[in-house]
């Protein structure tokens, strides 16, 4: 019966802490205030910034374990704290996470909590590697029970080890946290803070949001910052507590999760440099055995179908060495063009091409897509696999005529007539008219002259 009342679950899951916090109604106004004007972030001087975030912490009491945890499990509370962070200073940050301490387990499954624990560990390699004056430095609103700080070194020592008891204290419950759409969000936090991965700003000044869903596995979208190796240790105990052989099976039907895959995929590139940890990941997702010559054809074709699981093999190929692509490719033997034309898989194709270098595998992937099967990809608008495949015939050097004289057949251009149109019109792929010579641009030369 709903009203009786339950016995406390002394679990792990009894701690997901999704009630919210409660707040005075006497200070909320003030929290909604705070919130319209740190993002806002209207003022005339810094000085003017640092006084009126020093008046806040010490207004709402901030310095407070317990008040800081009622603050920021409270809807207009989370919203006002992730609106102060920024505006924040080093020791300030590091007084948040000093007062979260041991609240973890509360938080970082609430629906507001959870916001700021994960936007709280993004500034974790800033609060790292600033300096000592920054973390030491006097703010107005210290208490005066405060007065007393640790020496230089062991302020900095405290931080890392303050991180690291906060990885240890949530060890054993990865795959819980992993599979919950709150928690994943802060295990993804977790993990890029641990790897000190930043991510790159894109053309226009905007970064792909720490919530996206794919392309974690794309290196060149990110920026490494230097860690403490107590770090690395916690990120390589995050990796095999989820590849642990127990929970093979387990971690692999997360590959289709969508809270669980975008976590996997940048574990994979945070652990890039632990070859064996990365094996051991990619071989559970794909459930590759250990002593098995290659994996799960059938499991391997359904990640390439599925929305999540096409993302996450993508990593996986990012990350699998060379020697482990052919047994993977023999899974899609026969399905190759199949799988170009579905709306997802396709890209799984374009990123087994883009990882192809040896001649027996790009002759496998020219003989399932090129020939006549190239005037469908060119109807089904597949310019991307196209593209890939003709990548992959140039740095193999095998089948490069091939496979432009089965581009001009599937464009009608294959006539000596039509060849000072072919060039173009495989740039654009699609066939050009006929009148596009007579426009009085330099003729093309061409291929087969």
């Amino acid at each position: 019966v709903a009203d009786e009342e339950q016995p406390e679950d002394k679990s792990r899951g009894s701690k997901r802490g999704s009630e919210a916090g409660r707040l005075d109604d006497s200070i909320l106004p003030y929290v909604k205030q705070v919130a319209t004007l740190a993002k806002a972030n209207d003022f005339e001087a810094d000085e003017d910034r640092k006084i009126f975030v020093d008046n806040v912490w010490r207004e709402l009491k901030m310095s407070k374990s317990e008040q800081l945890v009622r603050l920021i499990t409270h809807k207009d509370g989370s919203t006002a704290v992730q609106s102060l962070l920024p505006l924040s200073s080093p020791k300030q940050l590091y007084r948040l996470c000093k007062g979260l301490q041991g609240a973890m387990p509360r938080v970082i499954f609430n629906p507001y909590g959870s916001h700021v624990i994960e936007a709280i560990f993004g500034f974790v390699p800033r609060l790292v590697n600033a300096s000592m004056e920054e973390l030491q430095g006097k703010d107005s609103d210290d208490e005066e029970e405060e007065e007393n700080e640790e020496g230089a070194s062991g302020e900095l020592e405290s931080l890392e080890k303050m991180f690291a008891a906060t990885c240890d204290e949530l060890a054993g419950g990865w795959m819980e946290i992993m599979m919950d759409a709150r928690g994943s969000h802060v295990l993804r936090a977790i993990i890029r803070a641990l790897a000190g991965l930043e991510q790159r700003e894109k053309e226009g000044g905007n970064k792909a949001g720490p919530k996206q869903t794919h392309g974690h596995f794309r290196q060149d979208e990110w920026t490494r910052h230097p860690v403490p190796k107590s770090f690395t240790t916690r990120l390589r105990s995050i990796g095999e507590e989820l590849a642990a052989p127990e929970s093979t099976a387990e971690l692999s039907d997360m590959a289709l999760n969508s809270a669980s895959a975008p976590v996997l995929q940048l574990l994979l590139l945070a652990a890039k440099a632990n070859k064996k940890l990365s094996l051991a990941v990619s071989r559970a997702l794909l459930r590759w055995g250990e002593g098995e010559k290659a994996p799960d054809k059938a499991w391997v074709l359904k990640l390439a179908a599925d929305e999540s699981g096409s993302h996450m093999l993508e990593a996986v190929l990012e990350a699998l060495p060379p020697a482990d692509l052919q047994p993977v490719l023999e899974c899609f033997r026969g399905s190759l063009l199949q799988m170009s034309r579905q709306k997802t898989a396709n890209h799984v194709v374009q990123r087994l091409m883009d990882k192809a270098v040896e001649a027996p595998h790009v002759k496998l992937l020219l003989q399932e897509l090129g020939g006549d099967h190239l005037a469908e990809l060119l109807q089904w608008n597949r310019a991307g696999v196209i593209k890939s495949l003709a990548d992959a015939c140039a740095r193999a050097e095998v089948g490069q005529g091939e496979l432009v004289r089965g581009l001009a057949g599937a464009m009608g251009l294959s006539a000596p007539a039509a060849h000072p149109r072919l060039i173009p019109s495989l740039l654009l792929l699609r066939t050009l008219p006929e009148g596009f010579a007579d426009t009085g641009a330099p003729k093309p030369i061409s291929p087969f002259a």
